[in-house]
């Protein structure tokens, strides 16, 4: 609930709660690593029986069964014999960037090794403790996920990767308001955010490019507006002029995009 305070905070609006789904799945299933989201695929579909089906078709109007139940029934049946392979196919697609969001109290975002995996674990932090209470953890595979980012939003927060932490996901911090503390000793590629104007203790910053601004556009953050990258082929052109007469040419387009990169990365 306290990552949902954080989230709330940067709600300015009610315009702003109309998700698309390529929003809403990126801020509530980032805790899903492979194994839960196959094991909840699959007792969705056991469940799912044929026979489920088909009583549910059964509950239309009398006037309607002999027109379209039985082909409901075989529409649904097809969908979900194909759900778990489509299913994993998203969740790959969605693992490729996380973003993970603190709140507006203070948090502790410790980074390990676990066994090849890089595993982050956020606490609720105090005065007396780095780490009260759980508030998040996953353990990120390499091959799936490419980029992780963290955002402390408000709080005294603290970064903290181990020593013995080396993997080739790319990490973004960004710290938020508040007096942080970053010791990021790890072998990971790590950019980091925040505010010039506060007194943030920097103690190790290994392999970290620092972006420190006055201005607090450095640390937006927003819950919507995910772009996917696009690639249209073939694009097709015709033309005509006196000299040349017809012209018809053959291309592509690809619209990449990236962190902060409005209105895209690269147009080509």
């Amino acid at each position: 609930m306290r990552f949902l305070q954080g989230f709330k905070y940067h709600i300015q609006n009610i315009n702003e709660l109309n998700f698309v789904a390529r929003d809403f799945d990126r801020t509530f299933m980032n805790t899903l690593d492979r194994s839960k989201w196959r094991a909840i695929t699959d007792t969705f579909t056991q469940r799912l029986t044929d026979q489920v089906i088909i009583n549910a078709a059964g509950k239309y109007p009398p006037e309607i069964i002999p027109l379209d139940s039985a082909e409901t029934v075989q529409k649904l049946i097809t969908r979900r014999n194909i759900l778990a392979k489509d299913a994993m196919r998203y969740y790959k697609f969605l693992s490729k960037e996380v973003t993970v969001m603190g709140s507006n109290e203070d948090e502790y975002f410790q980074l390990q090794n676990d066994s090849g995996l890089l595993k982050l674990s956020v606490y609720k932090k105090n005065e007396f403790s780095d780490s009260v209470t759980v508030m998040y953890r996953r353990s990120f595979d390499p091959k799936e996920t490419k980029e992780i980012r963290l955002f402390g939003l408000n709080g005294a927060d603290k970064f903290e990767t181990a020593p013995d932490v080396s993997s080739k996901i790319k990490l973004r911090i960004i710290g938020g308001k508040g007096n942080d503390t970053f010791n990021l000793r790890g072998n990971i590629k790590t950019h980091l955010y925040d505010l010039s104007t506060e007194k943030n203790a920097l103690v190790s910053l290994r392999r970290t490019k620092k972006e420190l601004s006055a201005l607090p556009s450095v640390l937006d953050y927003s819950a919507t507006g995910s772009k996917y990258n696009r690639l249209r082929f073939p694009r097709f052109n015709f033309g005509f002029n006196a000299e040349d007469k017809l012209l018809i040419g053959a291309g592509f387009v690809s619209t990449r995009h990236g962190f902060r990169k409005a209105p895209y990365a690269s147009f080509q």
